[in-house]
């Protein structure tokens, strides 16, 4: 496993970038006690489906984006943080995020589930038993791409990603180098998957049809198994 200062020079982590002025979690530990990917628990993702749809209009007419407000709330400017997000593809015009979350204005941490979720969506967010700190619908359009990269060092120090994949693919490639190699891994719907993004990963979609997924990030790791 390479070293994370390594990581950070190959993968333009050498220089100083606004992820590290967010230090939102106390506990400590070392990027790879956890596993690259784990299936958790079994879902319905075609009643998640059914209640993303049944919103999706409403959500498509909101401007701007929730995370200019949650860079600004740390103090970081928001255009610089942009540049490190483009500089992946990020923020391209293939991919968007809706938010399921309010900031809470105390902890201003997205802890507050908007009346509009659906029933079962709230059930899937209540069901982990860390708590829920973000949530959003990730949407991906044909062609859009994630470049290389690792989005930050720790999940103990930032978080541990959720994905539950409602529509995906086969086309949908997910790779994480390991190594010094890139293993494939399909998220298969109908799972609520744990993705160690401290790991350096890409994605391609080259199919035809949405990548829609429920993205989470859990504020500790009692849903998921540390490596022996």
């Amino acid at each position: 496993m390479k070293d994370i200062l390594e990581i950070r020079e190959i993968y333009k982590w050498d220089k100083e970038n606004p992820y590290d002025k967010i230090e939102l979690f106390n506990s400590t530990g070392y990027y790879d006690e956890y596993p690259m990917c784990k299936k958790i628990f079994e879902v319905n993702n075609e009643l998640l489906a059914k209640e993303f749809y049944k919103v999706r209009s409403a959500l498509e007419d909101q401007t701007g984006t929730y995370l200019k407000r949650w860079f600004e709330q740390r103090d970081v400017d928001w255009q610089v943080a942009k540049q490190e997000l483009d500089a992946v593809n990020f923020t391209a015009e293939y991919y968007r995020q809706y938010n399921l979350m309010d900031l809470d204005p105390e902890t201003n941490q997205w802890t507050q589930i908007y009346d509009w979720v659906g029933p079962y969506t709230k059930e899937i967010l209540n069901k982990f038993q860390s708590k829920v700190v973000r949530a959003r619908y990730s949407i991906a359009q044909p062609n859009w791409f994630l470049k290389l990269h690792v989005d930050y060092p720790n999940p103990k120090d930032n978080g541990f990603r959720i994905h539950i994949p409602i529509i995906t693919s086969r086309d949908v490639k997910t790779m994480f180098l390991k190594n010094d190699m890139l293993e494939e891994i399909y998220f298969e719907p109908g799972y609520v998957w744990f993705m160690n993004v401290s790991y350096p990963h890409k994605i391609e979609h080259s199919g035809n049809n949405e990548r829609i997924y429920l993205t989470l990030d859990l504020w500790d790791d009692l849903d998921v198994t540390r490596e022996s």
